[in-house]
């Protein structure tokens, strides 16, 4: 006799008690296999096309979603404005199947104007160095006159990553977890928009300048650049041996 085999998923229990099952499959006999086939096939076509619609979807909004990001990427490099240390990264990302960056820094010190309201829009940077500084550039900002506060600040970098999807993220989750970087996640969660933030943790923030007087000592000031230095020299190692892993392991995907 001939018998048909068919996922035992797709089959309802009132149907199978009188047919064999082996091995996770249901061997169906003629009598029912046609009515069965009526109910998988309306089932699972629907669901189907359902789920192919989605998928397209997804992937066509990541890739329109990459491409804008790559197109940005290409212009801040062209007008001198990207951060050295994430030329190399960035250029990997755009050029990978599953990835992009959309934003990013690579670590920094700089003086920072805060006007009297704190707020973030009523900040700006003074000074800013993507590198290690001296005292005396730092006391040249600083003996500027400017109508704020200012804060000496060394930041950690921050990455904004771009995913296909879920499978795609973990990848990054695991990396950033593996290389020891303790800040980071996932920001948004759409289909076909996966985007990451990770970011160090190497950082200095204290006011150095207020009402328009210094209000720090030349020694304490001389130890505030000499701790930044060393943090954002550890930042800027932190960030290359997250490069290193992103390219050990994600170069195949």
């Amino acid at each position: 006799m001939n018998k048909k085999i068919i996922s035992d998923d797709k089959i309802p229990n009132n149907k199978i008690s009188n047919n064999k099952i082996s091995n996770n499959k249901i061997s169906v006999s003629p009598s029912d296999s046609k009515s069965l086939n009526k109910l998988v096939s309306k089932k699972s076509f629907s669901d189907s096309v359902s789920d192919f619609d989605s998928f397209k979807m997804a992937n066509a909004r990541f890739e329109m979603i990459k491409k804008r990001h790559g197109e940005t990427f290409l212009k801040a490099l062209n007008e001198g404005k990207m951060d050295e240390q994430l030329i190399e990264l960035c250029h990997f990302f755009k050029n990978s199947k599953n990835y992009f960056t959309s934003s990013g820094c690579a670590g920094r010190i700089l003086l920072l104007g805060l006007k009297k309201g704190e707020s973030k829009k009523d900040s700006f940077f003074h000074r800013k160095w993507h590198s290690t500084t001296s005292f005396d550039a730092v006391m040249d900002g600083l003996n500027e006159s400017v109508d704020a506060d200012i804060w000496f600040k060394a930041e950690p970098f921050i990455l904004h990553i771009g995913a296909r999807d879920e499978f795609f993220a973990s990848k990054i989750l695991n990396i950033m977890k593996e290389v020891g970087v303790k800040r980071g996640g996932i920001m948004i969660t759409k289909p076909g928009k996966y985007i990451l933030e990770l970011q160090g943790t190497q950082s200095i923030s204290c006011p150095v300048k207020v009402d328009g007087k210094i209000v720090v000592s030349e020694d304490y000031l001389k130890l505030l650049i000499k701790k930044a230095n060393e943090k954002v020299t550890k930042n800027y190692s932190d960030l290359e041996i997250l490069f290193s892993k992103f390219k050990e392991v994600l170069h195949k995907f």
